[in-house]
């Protein structure tokens, strides 16, 4: 969904901020970046792409620099979550870019301070009260159940995201 409307947007070189690979959720955010850009028929470039194991502002200041000294210079950047983005913002500015215009952003999580930031920060909503009441279900099930020789199967559960469109990615 991000890189979606980054693209209908206009923007063509999208960056990635994709958290640690050891994190199911950054390996399928990169897999959701990557798709996107193929389905527009766009060849995701390694070189917008910046790893960043550290979730912090700092973190996402540093990638966003690193992108913004790379061969290719992003019109866009989609963050593996809001404090990245909110990190990126901060390199951007600091180099004198407007947001969007120069490079839009767009983070996930949609964390409460995304609407306080400037430009106020579009993110893809998790919703976070669902998943913890859906987490707290699945635990105590397996803490309930006491049938030891037939072990419970293990359940996935997809929730529904959304995007939340706020001034940081949106051509006015």
């Amino acid at each position: 969904m991000a890189t979606a409307h980054l693209l209908s947007q206009g923007r063509k070189k999208i960056a990635h901020i994709m958290g640690s690979p050891k994190l199911a959720i950054s390996t399928e955010r990169l897999k959701g970046y990557q798709d996107a850009l193929k389905a527009h028929h766009i060849r995701p470039n390694q070189d917008l792409v910046e790893q960043c194991d550290a979730g912090s502002l700092e973190a996402g200041k540093s990638s966003m620099e690193k992108l913004l000294s790379g061969k290719t210079m992003p019109d866009a950047v989609f963050a593996n979550n809001d404090v990245l983005a909110m990190g990126a913002m901060q390199a951007i500015k600091a180099r004198g870019l407007r947001i969007p215009q120069d490079i839009a952003v767009i983070g996930f999580s949609n964390w409460f301070y995304s609407q306080m930031t400037d430009p106020p920060l579009s993110s893809i909503d998790q919703p976070g009260f669902e998943i913890g009441k859906n987490a707290v279900r699945m635990l105590v099930k397996r803490i309930e159940h006491d049938d030891e020789k037939t072990p419970l199967p293990a359940e996935t559960l997809t929730l529904k995201t959304s995007l939340v469109i706020r001034d940081s990615s949106k051509i006015k």
